[in-house]
């Protein structure tokens, strides 16, 4: 049973997680799998039906008409908000306020929008790679040959030149990562994939890990300047259909699968495992500390956000919330937001 845990590391970790406040942010009942996003002008928050609620704006409450659903996240370039379409084959930037910029049509459904500089990535279901401008101009458009998990997936940015591309193959038997030139306009080295549903990758400076985003728990990590194969890592009867990304740091990832949270080197070697109550977020890291919440839909126990020191994985602080989460939750440099599947937006602060 997890259990509010309180580790006195004070004097090594600097701060606390705290508590600090809760605000209804969507419609009574709405759900949210859309991270939000701190931005200049406050934070912006997400229902599944497409509602966006700009706090600290109380007022500023709009209808994007974009019914995210499962959708990870939006991009945000310079205040304009990236959306994909669920239902059509375009994505749209808006103001906070709601004001549509522009709006351009892709070919297939779009995945979740990522930035590349000062550009904008998206991934359609029909294989093709589009790179768009902040004024919505289209700079380069180019058929990848793998396929965008459209609700689960978005491109994955190394550097203003290369992207990480994931998803199935075209003709539906498996699946691949693939290492895209943006200069070039062709594929660097390819992966492929036991299983069709791949989750986000991530990388470092000489790795690349990747999950299935199946029942079968499979961690594999990948060479990154040739796609060779590094070390699996299995745990067997573990899943990740949430299709968690990972979080990085140094030689370190941070994953969830289900109800599993961990830290893996980039050689295979798994430095420790936590197991909860409910299925996790994808990590976020904050500081001295990883942040996971959770939602459990068969109990009370397991709903929450949880701290746990990332050096041993201990669980420092743990807050309930009745509903749950299903959306990641975002960090500045004092401050942890998390909204709930019941469209309540929880702050934390650092407490020395």
């Amino acid at each position: 049973m997890i259990r509010y845990v309180l580790i006195f590391l004070v004097a090594f970790m600097g701060f606390l997680p705290m508590y600090q406040t809760s605000i209804n942010v969507l419609p009574k009942g709405e759900d949210s799998y859309t991270a939000p996003i701190i931005f200049s002008e406050g934070i912006l928050f997400i229902g599944t039906s497409g509602t966006v609620y700009h706090w600290p704006q109380e007022s500023n409450v709009w209808d994007s008409g974009y019914k995210l659903r499962l959708h990870p996240r939006i991009a945000s370039l310079n205040d304009l908000f990236i959306f994909p379409s669920v239902f059509s084959q375009e994505i749209s930037a808006f103001s906070s306020d709601g004001t549509k910029a522009w709006s351009l049509r892709v070919p297939g459904l779009p995945s979740a929008p990522s930035l590349s500089g000062s550009n904008i990535l998206t991934h359609t279901n029909k294989g093709f790679l589009t790179l768009v401008n902040e004024t919505g101009k289209i700079i380069q458009q180019d058929f990848v040959d793998v396929k965008s998990q459209i609700f689960h997936s978005y491109p994955i940015a190394l550097d203003d030149d290369k992207v990480l591309l994931y998803g199935s193959d075209m003709d539906g038997l498996g699946g691949s990562v693939v290492l895209w030139n943006l200069s070039n306009r062709d594929e660097i080295w390819r992966f492929n994939y036991e299983s069709i549903f791949v989750s986000p990758p991530s990388f470092n400076d000489k790795t690349v890990a990747i999950k299935s985003g199946d029942s079968e728990g499979r961690i594999f990590l990948i060479d990154l300047e040739t796609g060779m194969l590094v070390s699996r890592v299995g745990f067997a009867g573990a899943n990740d259909l949430r299709f968690t990304s990972i979080a990085t740091e140094g030689d370190f990832f941070y994953l969830s699968l289900d109800s599993t949270a961990l830290k893996l080197e980039d050689n295979g070697n798994i430095v420790w495992e936590f197991n909860g109550e409910g299925v996790f977020t994808s990590p976020v890291i904050w500081g001295e500390y990883l942040v996971l919440g959770s939602r459990n839909t068969a109990s009370k126990e397991g709903n929450g956000i949880g701290f746990f020191d990332r050096l041993t994985g201990d669980l420092v602080y743990w807050h309930s919330l009745e509903n749950g989460v299903n959306a990641d939750p975002v960090v500045s440099e004092d401050t942890c937001v998390v909204i709930d599947s019941n469209g309540f937006a929880h702050f934390f602060k650092n407490e020395v």
